[in-house]
């Protein structure tokens, strides 16, 4: 938001120096001013929440920022019509499953960067990587992390996320590794998905589906593993 602090020292300091008014039509402009870098701002918001992989946006234009640091997690939402002030952004919270899995994650990774509607609901996939306990796995996984989806509801009166369902996708604990181009971390292979609620995968080795090529959908809060 820096180029919005410049803009209005700029504007402010053409009024100051170049515009000679009386005190009203100083007031008038002052207050216009104030309501087009408002406008301005309203619309940046969700644009700039949606720098990084754990961010995304709801199908009502808000957007989702989650954020993890030391064992913490903080969700921060921002609504296309509303601009907090500093340091009040709304938060959003999580039920305890979620929560304990965001806290052990290294990655987090929104699939598609948006959310979805479905049956009058809200959901979004996160795409989490937890570091594996053990690492003793073997075959092609070297990242040492059990990677998951995870499908979460979006409870928008309760500014909350609730975890309605999982699937392991990746480990090294057990023979389950992805294919990639560019290699299989987590944020690699989910990078080229563009379908919030459906992301299909190649596996090199899977315990229970072999070498195979599945399409993992979410519908109905729950995932659905298919041919």
């Amino acid at each position: 938001m820096a180029y919005l602090a410049s803009a209005e020292a700029a504007l402010a300091m053409h009024v100051h120096l170049h515009v000679r008014v009386r005190p009203r039509l100083r007031f008038v402009l002052q207050v216009a001013l104030a309501a087009v870098l408002a406008a301005v701002a309203t619309h940046a918001r969700p644009s700039d929440v949606l720098g990084g992989p754990a961010s995304f946006r709801l199908p009502d234009g808000a957007a989702i920022a989650l954020e993890t640091s030391a064992g913490h997690v903080r969700g921060r939402l921002v609504r296309p019509t509303h601009v907090p002030a500093p340091g009040r952004d709304e938060v959003v919270t999580f039920d305890r499953p979620l929560a304990s899995a965001l806290r052990r994650a290294e990655q987090l990774v929104a699939v598609a960067g948006r959310g979805f509607a479905d049956g009058g609901r809200t959901f979004v996939v996160l795409g989490v990587a937890i570091p594996s306990v053990d690492a003793r796995g073997s075959g092609y996984c070297g990242a040492g992390s059990e990677d998951h989806l995870l499908l979460l509801e979006w409870k928008a009166r309760l500014r909350k996320l609730e975890l309605r369902d999982r699937v392991q996708v990746q480990s090294c604990l057990q023979p389950m590794a992805l294919q990639a181009d560019q290699g299989s971390e987590l944020r690699t292979v989910l990078r080229g998905i563009d379908d919030p609620k459906r992301a299909t995968l190649t596996w090199l080795e899977h315990p229970r589906y072999g070498p195979t090529t599945k399409t993992v959908t979410a519908t109905a809060g729950k995932f659905v593993v298919s041919p």
